[in-house]
């Protein structure tokens, strides 16, 4: 069922994933054509704000803002899936891979070399921050509209 809560968890997220792809791709080697990588990160945060964040409110502000840590954690982990595979879908279609059996495990070695790149202070600050002040503002825009 819509709430204000979960609207405001879905559009909190929505910026909390887009700056975390931008800090992210802003930490790698330039790459001639990105995409929409960063749009993307944001569609998925608004997925999981919505869903995630969305029923966790109304707890508290302490749970609140954990579940805005754990909402940036599979905001993270779940954008590194979702970016390994569509990398792996461009690299099948160019013949890189013999088999599904080679694909699939493309798809966790990429996983891996993505999730190296993660591990620098910017990305993990602003999922960090942006988890914590994504709960509050969810919890406190349940409190105050419902």
């Amino acid at each position: 069922m819509p709430t204000a809560a979960r609207l405001f968890a879905a559009l909190a997220f929505m910026a909390v994933g887009f700056f975390a792809a931008e800090t992210y791709r802003l930490g790698l080697p330039p790459r001639p054509a990105w995409g929409s990588y960063s749009l993307v990160a944001a569609l998925l945060g608004s997925l999981l704000g919505w869903s995630v964040m969305g029923r966790l409110t109304g707890r508290g502000m302490p749970q609140a803002m954990a579940g805005g840590l754990r909402t940036s954690f599979l905001l993270a982990v779940s954008g590194l899936f979702l970016f390994s595979v569509m990398e792996m879908g461009k690299r099948s279609l160019l013949k890189r891979y013999d088999g599904v059996l080679d694909a699939l495990l493309g798809v966790v070695d990429l996983f891996f070399h993505h999730a190296a790149g993660i591990f620098q202070p910017q990305p993990i600050l602003v999922l960090i921050l942006g988890g914590v002040l994504g709960g509050a503002l969810a919890e406190w825009s349940g409190r105050r509209w419902s």
